[in-house]
């Protein structure tokens, strides 16, 4: 057969000759260009290699050679380059080995993350920093060599890597947050002792890690460090370390003994949560408190000592450990110590128990003891008690009274949240401060006694205590949370000592029984909502202490006919005394107007006729309100002719006046002329 250079065939013949011939040519070509202000970089596409040279950064994140990074295979970095800029080789993927000379002395941010083929780095002893991510989520890579150069491990820096070893050198003396965390296939840590600090997250999910030293030199390990390092048997805790945090240790699984040195004073919320592996655990007589839900299914412990140090125990701290052996005594099981097996009242025996009397050694009441022990109608505690933790007998709704002993120092958060029946307490003059939501929601309570030793009442301490009539606040006192009286409707009158500085919002709010208020010279701010719907207050007076009044602070304080605001008060936000319906006259000391204004202040006001300003008063306005009149004219009725009812300055009616008596006597000359 002849061959034809015009057929078909022979097209299609040329065609694939010349893809062959251009595929050839661009297989064997060289591509550069700049990835810095001295830096150029050259790939060999043949060879898969990527050379860089020049001085100073490698500072591109986007450089003409990321655009081939699917066929990079290896980096040479030539001698004179000092740094490896942010994201500088992030995501090249097919990269399986980079030679660094000894001229670079920091890495930058991402600078090799993701670089999922790299299975080992060796890192010059030139490189003094290592930034944050630098080989995040470099899944491939086995080994690594941190010079002695090195004194930190920054956050994420080797974030959900491959590595099965890691030596790290005793130069170092921070583990950033997330340094290690992901590492699954790590199986030992070696911490130097030059190590100070060991972050958040530091080692977390670490799930191959069986041992790891911490040494004495450790003051500070972070929430989450070891969390999830499942194959993790036993850790001591050193004596340098003060604090197990909250989810220290959180979800080791197969943790089976742990030993704090004495000189930790508490365990962390969840530090130990679901170690379901662990059997034993030294508790020093150092720890004075113990957290939320920190030992919580442990299902491998079967019993525990807990010192006499420890002063608090916090909710569910033991729930779930149903191997766990406890003392019982009268519907309630406790913890405790060779000494005193009954130091800690950990939980009722049921929710429908009707009555308990806590053992006579017992010094600690646990958070959430008899939490909605509905049917629970009374309790014995004894002198021993020193702490009543928080939500202990919140929800005990037919608990009617409760007799506090005075060595009982703290009463915490929630203690009797919801305890709608009850009607008298006795708070001990031992204790210094009634915390957050303390008497919340105990509609039934008619009078309580706040000795002297309390400084301080929690934010909603006794909102919606409706039965509560009147209250003495001792002079002690020095701050009242935000919405400590809240909707304590019932509430007539009540004390503000002269040490508090300020109101706080809705600290009063909804106490529409209140009929008088005094606020001491003592306060310089009014809150938010504080007077809210106090609907019984007919007068206030505002001190000279007093700088501000916040948004909506007496609105709906519909008996209210009269305030006097001092001439300290530089600033009354929006809907201050919003729809105060009987408010008729404000009386204000100042020269200027505090409300900016703003128009809104006295908003829904339907019977306000005066507002009564000094002679020093220098704006036209008040509030946003033009007919004002001195305090002197304060009294005198409304002209007849006036349609607002209001009056306005002296001055400025003498300037409006003026004019027509001069065009009235101007008249009456011509016509006498």
């Amino acid at each position: 057969m002849n061959y034809n250079p015009g057929s078909r065939v022979a097209r299609v013949e040329m065609k694939i000759l010349l893809v062959l011939l251009l595929f050839a040519i661009y297989c064997g070509a060289d591509f550069s260009g700049s990835c810095g202000s001295d830096c150029h970089w050259e790939f060999n596409n043949s060879t898969g290699k990527l050379s860089i040279s020049g001085t100073g950064e490698i500072s591109c994140s986007s450089c003409g050679y990321k655009d081939y990074k699917s066929y990079i295979k290896e980096v040479e970095i030539n001698n004179g380059i000092t740094s490896i800029g942010e994201s500088a080789f992030s995501g090249i993927s097919g990269m399986t080995s980079i030679s660094i000379p000894n001229s670079v002395n920091s890495f930058g941010y991402f600078a090799f993350s993701k670089c999922t083929g790299l299975t080992s780095v060796n890192i010059p002893s030139s490189v003094t920093s290592i930034g944050n991510c630098s080989f995040y989520g470099c899944t491939g890579l086995k080994s690594i060599n941190l010079p002695n150069s090195i004194t930190s491990i920054e956050e994420n820096t080797f974030y959900n890597c491959g590595l099965t070893s890691i030596d790290i050198p005793n130069s170092v003396n921070f583990i950033g947050p997330y340094a290690f965390s992901g590492c699954s296939k790590l199986t030992s840590i070696i911490i130097p002792n030059s190590v100070t600090s060991i972050e958040q997250y530091a080692f977390r999910g670490c799930s191959g890690v069986t041992s790891v030293n911490i040494p004495d030199s450790v003051t500070y390990i972070g929430q989450y460090a070891f969390s999830g390092c499942n194959s993790l048997t036993s850790v001591t805790i050193p004596s340098s370390v003060s604090f197990v945090e909250d989810y220290t240790f959180y979800e080791c699984s197969g943790l089976k003994s742990v030993t704090i040195q004495k000189s930790a004073t508490s365990i962390g919320s969840y530090a130990f949560y679901n170690c379901s592996g662990l059997t034993s655990i030294t508790i020093p007589d150092s720890i004075a408190s113990i957290g939320d839900y920190s030992f919580s299914f442990c299902t491998g412990l079967t019993s525990i000592s807990i010192p006499s140090s420890v002063k608090s125990i916090g909710s569910g701290t033991f729930s779930g450990c149903k191997n766990l052996k406890y003392n019982k005594h009268d519907n309630a099981y406790y913890l405790g110590n060779e000494a005193n097996p009954y130091h800690a009242l950990i939980m009722a025996e049921s929710k429908t128990i009707s009555s308990c009397v806590i053992h006579k050694d017992t010094q600690v009441i646990a958070e959430g003891t008899f939490y909605d022990c509905s049917g629970l109608k009374s309790v014995t505690i004894p002198s021993s008690v020193t702490s009543i933790g928080g939500n202990a007998f919140s929800y005990c709704s037919a608990l009617k009274s409760i007799n506090i002993s005075n060595n009982v120092t703290s009463i915490g958060n929630r203690a009797f949240y919801g305890c709608s029946g009850l009607t008298t307490v006795n708070i001990p003059e031992s204790v210094t401060s009634i915390g957050d939501y303390t008497f919340y929601g105990c509609s039934g309570l008619t009078s309580i006694n706040i000795p002297n030793s309390v400084t301080s009442i929690g934010e909603h301490a006794f909102a919606y205590c409706s039965g509560l009539t009147s209250l003495t606040i001792p002079d002690s006192v020095t701050s009242i949370g935000n919405n400590a009286f809240y909707d304590c409707s019932g509430l007539t009158s009540i004390n503000i000592p002269n040490k508090i500085s300020s109101i706080e919002e809705y600290t009063f709010n909804g106490c529409s029984g209140l009929t008088s208020i005094t606020i001491p010279n003592s306060v310089t701010s009014i809150g938010e909502f504080a007077f809210y719907g106090c609907k019984g207050l007919t007068s206030v007076t505002i001190p000279n202490s007093v700088t501000s009044i916040g948004l909506y602070a007496f609105n709906l304080c519909s008996g209210l006919s009269s305030v006097n605001i001092s001439e300290s008060v530089t600033f009354i936000d929006n809907y201050a005394f919003y729809e105060c319906a009987s408010l008729t006259r404000v009386i204000y000391l100042g020269s200027s107007d505090p409300g900016k204004s703003s128009q809104s202040v006295f908003e829904g006001c339907t019977q306000l006729k005066n507002i009564c300003i000094t002679q020093s008063y220098n704006s036209k306005s008040f509030c946003g309100i033009t007919e004002i009149v001195e305090l002197s004219q304060c009294d005198v009725e409304p002209s007849s002719s006036s349609s607002t009812g209001s009056k306005k300055l002296p001055s400025e009616s003498a300037a409006a006046i003026l004019p027509s008596a001069i065009s009235v006597l101007a008249i009456i000359l011509i016509i006498l002329w």
